[in-house]
């Protein structure tokens, strides 16, 4: 499973009552749990850092639609 499969799963399904209640906050989620949702994206990747220091987690803006980020390719030659 990719890195963090479960985690934006998570994210989707719980996607529609993040909107309801909390929509332009973030969210921290690990696995299947939604861990918390706070005002600014400082204060949930701070939590996710203490919570699971060694772990994957993610940290989402909760909105109806994410937008769309095209990072350019590097290649290194050596």
């Amino acid at each position: 499973m990719p890195a963090l499969a479960l985690e934006i799963a998570t994210y989707e399904a719980e996607l529609p009552h993040l909107l309801a209640e909390a929509a332009e906050s973030y969210v921290l989620i690990k696995g299947e749990r939604v861990e918390g949702v706070f005002a600014e994206r400082e204060d949930a990747l701070l939590q996710g850092y203490l919570r699971f220091p060694d772990e994957d987690f993610l940290v989402r803006k909760i909105q109806a639609h994410q937008p769309v980020r095209n990072m350019p390719l590097l290649f290194a030659r050596g």
